[in-house]
């Protein structure tokens, strides 16, 4: 797991992860993370894997129902 700052006002730890192998490390992660209740963003453009339909589907579909990904298209701020 990333290392990550408990927010004392909002009671949930913030992650933001970036990494290679979205299908392994990444993945893990996010699941993670998700189960233990953690506010985890990811950039659009932090995340890789060498199968790009298998990056698309988790960056497009997998990842967005359990975690906030960042559109580094366009910068804002982290959620929260």
């Amino acid at each position: 797991m990333p290392s990550a700052d408990r927010s004392p006002s909002a009671g949930r730890v913030r992650v933001v992860k970036v990494g290679i192998s979205a299908i392994g490390a990444v993945l893990s992660t996010v699941i993670d993370a998700a189960n233990r209740d953690y506010q985890l963003s990811i950039p659009s453009d932090g995340v890789a894997d060498p199968d790009t339909e298998v990056h698309n589907f988790l960056l497009h579909r997998v990842f967005p129902s359990r975690v906030h990904v960042i559109d580094t298209t366009e910068p804002r701020p982290l959620p929260g």
